[in-house]
């Protein structure tokens, strides 16, 4: 495998043709990371703000990291870095906005607004442009501001199970903002071919599985800005699907019925409140996850009958459980004796940020 390395502008400028290991990890709903071994020969090349560029993979590194190492007979440095998606993280969004739309239609609205076609023509990113609509998500309001353009699109695509991705476009030199979503490979279906991992198929090396609902929450108060001499109005947010009731209050003060002088209609209000305490108990949901090393001489070619975002029938015989769970991690091992893959289907924990964020807004 070649590494193609990138300057700021896109760039090449050398090939990376030997290393110590890479470690690829695709995430669904946070941004992706990666991290590079290589010896010394590579230092002049592999230096923080360029890219990591592979023809076998639709994401794009950003060199963000760098450490050295000395050992008593040999030197190693290491370069880590996360995806293309986290230089929407650069930006914020300054001032209170209300939109209306599908989730998708939103993200590109916030996107081109904020990065692509900004009023202030210094914040627009090089090279970013919009990609290929899909027609993904259901209609919804939202009322945003104050968040990083990354945190945003992260709520707003998770809250109705999609994502979003930079796709570096190389022969047009463009990068594309795209939403997606993945596909459904369950029984249920007939339009994609069936993914069954289970020791019976003999496609798992190792699995393991893992379950904690300690703060886990299914139902939402929902309480917005108080008017003068009036309750505060309260909407709910009800995703129990059968379970027990587990209930959280969300304090949306900061959901404003006046944006830019102009009212929202009631319905438009509780629309948005109801948005943002789908988003709040996604900061909240029930953690389940089986971890598994895929075989990759087994029935399941990787990136052809299964993939990052995919809905697939996952089997634990030992334990008696069956479940269908989306990939929400695949970690890529590149080393000397070839690629190793693990899949995470499910959440298997809370991300630092997420956690921090849930604790600010309690």
């Amino acid at each position: 495998m070649d590494l193609m390395i990138l300057d700021a502008s896109f760039a090449p400028l050398g090939v990376v043709d030997a290393f110590i290991s890479l470690q690829w990890t695709r995430r669904y709903y946070e941004v992706g990371s990666f991290e590079l071994h290589a010896d010394m020969a590579w230092y002049e090349l592999l230096r923080q703000g360029r890219y990591v560029y592979r023809n076998d993979a639709v994401e794009v590194g950003v060199i963000e990291g760098f450490s050295y190492e000395q050992g008593e007979t040999e030197e190693q440095l290491t370069v880590s870095g996360r995806f293309l998606e986290c230089l929407l993280e650069r930006r914020v969004i300054p001032q209170t906005m209300e939109l209306t739309g599908t989730a998708e239609q939103i993200c590109r609205t916030l996107v081109d607004q904020m990065a692509i076609h900004p009023q202030e023509p210094a914040r627009a990113i090089p090279k970013l442009a919009l990609g290929t609509e899909k027609g993904l998500g259901t209609e919804t309001t939202c009322q945003c501001g104050g968040e990083t353009l990354l945190e945003k699109l992260q709520e707003l695509c998770q809250s109705q199970e999609l994502s979003f991705a930079l796709r570096y476009d190389y022969e047009n030199d463009k990068m594309l903002f795209e939403v997606w979503q993945g596909k459904d490979r369950t029984q249920a279906q007939k339009e994609n071919g069936w993914a069954v991992f289970s020791k019976g198929q003999e496609n798992l090396l190792t699995s393991d599985y893992s379950a904690d609902e300690q703060d886990y929450r299914n139902f939402a108060y929902v309480v917005g800005e108080a008017e003068q001499g009036q309750t505060p109005v309260c909407v709910t947010v009800d995703r129990t699907n059968g379970r027990d009731r587990r209930e959280l209050y969300v304090d949306a003060s900061s959901v404003k019925r006046e944006v830019d002088g102009e009212t929202m209609t009631d319905e438009a209000y509780r629309q948005a409140l109801w948005q943002k305490g789908l988003e709040a108990l996604d900061g909240y949901r029930r953690v389940e996850a089986y971890n598994h090393a895929i075989d990759p001489n087994a029935n399941l070619i990787y990136k052809t009958h299964y993939d990052l975002g995919d809905i697939c029938t996952v089997i634990q015989e030992k334990i008696g459980l069956a479940a269908e769970k989306r990939i929400e991690e695949i970690r890529e091992a590149v080393e000397a004796d070839g690629l190793a893959v693990e899949v995470t289907f499910g959440e298997d924990y809370v991300s630092l940020g997420k956690a921090i964020k849930r604790e600010v807004k309690a």
